[in-house]
């Protein structure tokens, strides 16, 4: 008896030193960097989390060719374009009051107001403006919700993460044949290799019934893979191997870069409490929006967004929002202030009345600051997010000119969702 005790003892030791060495040797490979943003998060006057021990990190992917010879980039269809942007961001969240862990997928060309950065971006820029520290406030910024850690890999460490593993499994329900991301699989399961899975998560410039098109399309990808590497790295035993993790500190080494605090032990902590979710226990979301080729920009749906956002700050049942456009909206759902903007004695009256016999909520209808008594166009300002409203107006309008402006958030006043302003062309709709 006393034999099988020293045993299990030296097991547990030899067990304990392979850990600890794994450790010291993950702190060699991996980068580190300071991030000020998180370190605020330690105020006791900053935000808190509303439920004590949730985890939430920033994962990003940036299309750094760093790593890679002319040769393998020409095989991934690709070439150094000399930028650091980071195509893939996503928000993880893992909390004690959800059996399921999260993922919040944020579309590259999301319209975000970096703070201290004059002007707005595209969240993918945000990383090449100014670091991971302006990634990490901007997106604690836009979403209220805090982060604790962050993540950031290089499209070599993805490549080489997903051959350590032995490649990971994909089903497809169509061919996907993709010349700019260097791709050319058929129907069917097929195990990827990292070449292959660098091109299948790159690919949105082909539109399938499975996944979608364009950006959100590519998302759709993302998100499925991260559910098969899942399911390969549970199935392999590969966090309960030292030499598997080896293999795979080895093939992420320098491609892999974290906050200090995220070192190899909370790397280890935070897999291990992963290891016996299955695929279906990761729940996966997309910052719902609308791709507007007006502004380049992919505008978030605000009270879509913000219920998404709430229930992470709140490790609540997360909503069931997609990236469709709210439900088909009624002239009642749009509140109007209406303008007069040339002078003319009961213009702003005279609107007022066609719109609200035609269903709008018209907040007021008063004069404009400022008259322009050649001004004959008919001008609609909205915020983002509120293109769909002023759509809809416009088409009640009838045959005039009209001009649709967007304005930045908080511009207008409070309980108007767009601004009317009235020019001598105005002629009601029939």
């Amino acid at each position: 008896m006393r034999l099988i005790g020293l045993s299990i003892l030296a097991l547990a030791v030899l067990a304990l030193a392979i850990l600890l060495g794994l450790w010291r040797y993950a702190s060699t490979q991996i980068e580190e960097v300071d991030l000020p943003s998180l370190d605020s998060n330690d105020d006791p006057d900053a935000p808190q989390d509303t439920v004590p021990g949730t985890l939430n990190v920033l994962v990003v992917g940036t299309d750094s060719r760093e790593g890679f010879t002319e040769e393998e980039l020409r095989e991934l269809g690709t070439e150094d374009i000399g930028t650091n942007l980071t195509d893939t961001v996503m928000l993880v969240q893992v909390a004690p009051t959800r059996e399921q862990a999260v993922i919040v997928s944020f579309p590259r060309d999301l319209r975000v107001d970096p703070p201290g950065e004059p002007g707005v971006m595209k969240i993918n820029a945000v990383h090449a403006a100014g670091g991971p520290d302006l990634l990490v406030r901007t997106v604690q910024d836009f979403t209220g919700v805090i982060i604790d850690h962050y993540a950031e890999i290089n499209m070599k460490g993805f490549l080489a993460l997903t051959d350590a593993v032995g490649g990971v499994e994909v089903c497809l329900d169509e061919p996907l044949e993709d010349v700019y991301a260097g791709i050319d699989l058929p129907d069917g399961c097929q195990n990827l290799d990292g070449k292959e899975a660098v091109g299948f998560v790159r690919s949105r410039r082909v539109a399938t019934d499975q996944f979608g098109a364009d950006d959100f399309g590519r998302i759709n990808k993302q998100q499925y893979f991260i559910r098969q590497a899942m399911a390969k790295v549970r199935s392999a035993g590969t966090l309960l191997n030292p030499l598997k993790v080896k293999a795979v500190i080895d093939a992420v080494g320098s491609n892999l870069t974290t906050d200090r605090d995220l070192g190899p032990r909370e790397m280890l902590s935070l897999a291990g409490s992963l290891q016996n979710l299955e695929p279906s226990d990761v729940a996966t979301r997309t910052v719902p929006g609308y791709w507007s080729p007006d502004t380049g920009f992919v505008h978030a749906y605000p009270e879509q967004a913000e219920a998404l956002f709430q229930s992470l700050r709140d490790a609540e049942t997360l909503p069931d929002v997609g990236t469709e456009a709210p439900a088909e909206l009624e002239p009642k759902d749009v509140r109007v202030l209406v303008l007069n903007g040339v002078g003319t004695e009961g213009l702003a009256s005279d609107v007022a009345d066609f719109l609200t016999d035609k269903g709008f909520q018209v907040v007021d209808a008063t004069n404009a600051d400022e008259y322009d008594p050649d001004l004959e166009e008919l001008t609609i300002q909205y915020t983002v997010g509120e293109v769909a409203r002023a759509n809809l107006l416009e088409e009640y309008l009838g045959d005039v000119p009209v001009t649709l402006v967007e304005v930045e958030a908080g511009t207008l006043a409070a309980g108007v969702d767009v601004v009317l302003t009235v020019g001598s062309a105005w002629q009601p709709a029939a």
